[in-house]
């Protein structure tokens, strides 16, 4: 499928150009409006992105809600506590040396999220990183770079990217698919993914598998972390959104959501939003069932690949010695 210099695609996907979009008030409407459907009512106090290091207020300072975020539901005053509890792992090791940092200058901002390769050339984010809403435009796909294996500094691989998707649907879905120019997921491996059901992920969670979450929240946004065993993963809205309990905070948007199991970790979901009420604080994440169409047009890949309980997906790969 070719791309043109604006960095975009058709085939129902949205265009990645410069144009006037969603707004923040738009995105909490559409954020309550899929509680009101989930019927959670205890939820429905405040609605927030776990936005791009930078981006998720006017100073780019930690803030009160996030204290609740990173509590996970838990008294205010542990603050981060959960989330700086999280494995430190080492960021060069495959399967983490494919996972790194989707990083953006420009319109007077500074974008970090978090990416996970899923393809030599693929990156799996939140489309919500690559949107600029204080200008309302969407950043141009020559100018994100991608850092694998990103630690203090150090990395395995990097590279610009050429083109991306994001569904035509945001904000009410919220994933992206970046393809780089250089092929960097053969020095840093890349990650398998499989489009997981309900009954598929019950299933590997009475098998002994844990669903986790990496990436690059922003208490400790040079140090890539792990929270190895999310707390109440599953689906609701249907199969349309995974909602889990790993500890996530401001930074965490785009991280993968991985299976780990058999000495493997599968990406399932990417990370989107965080939703705090009285009863509960929980994070939204987008499943990989809802649009491995696009990763395979994408890859353009066989159709009929499957992974694990013959659900659609690829295996990962590790970096080439």
């Amino acid at each position: 499928m070719a791309a043109d210099k604006t960095g975009w695609v058709p085939a129902g996907l949205a265009p990645v150009t410069n144009r006037a979009g969603f707004r923040g008030c738009g995105r909490l409407t559409h954020a309550l409006s899929w509680l009101a459907r989930w019927g959670g009512a205890g939820l429905a106090v405040a609605a927030f992105w776990l936005a791009p290091i930078g981006a998720a207020s006017a100073d780019g300072h930690h803030s009160a809600i996030w204290n609740t975020k990173c509590a996970l539901g838990a008294e205010i005053t542990e603050g981060c506590a959960a989330v700086l509890a999280r494995t430190i792992v080492d960021a060069q090791s495959y399967p983490w040396s494919a996972i790194g940092l989707i990083n953006f200058t420009g319109f007077g901002t500074r974008v970090r999220c978090t990416g996970a390769l899923i393809g030599e050339r693929l990156v799996l984010t939140a489309a919500h990183c690559l949107y600029i809403e204080r200008v309302g435009k969407w950043i141009l796909a020559p100018s994100i770079h991608f850092v694998a294996g990103y630690q203090r500094g150090a990395y395995v691989s990097h590279s610009t990217a050429v083109r991306y998707v994001v569904p035509k649907a945001f904000p009410e879905e919220d994933w992206a698919l970046v393809e780089l120019r250089d092929p960097i997921g053969s020095s840093a491996g890349y990650l398998g993914w499989a489009a997981l059901d309900r009954a598929a992920l019950e299933r590997a969670l009475r098998s002994g598998a844990r669903v986790a979450l990496a990436g690059y929240p922003k208490v400790r946004g040079h140090v890539m972390s792990v929270d190895m065993e999310c707390k109440g993963p599953h689906f609701r809205n249907g199969q349309a959104l995974f909602v889990h309990r790993c500890a996530d905070m401001e930074g965490d948007s785009g991280d993968p959501l991985l299976l780990l199991r058999g000495g493997k970790a599968t990406v399932v979901a990417v990370n989107s939003m965080g939703l705090a009420g009285v009863d509960e604080v929980i994070s939204v994440a987008f499943p990989v069932a809802t649009f491995y169409t696009a990763i395979l047009d994408m890859l353009g890949g066989d159709r009929s690949v499957t992974d694990m309980d013959g659900l659609a997906g690829l295996p990962g790969r590790p970096p080439d010695p």
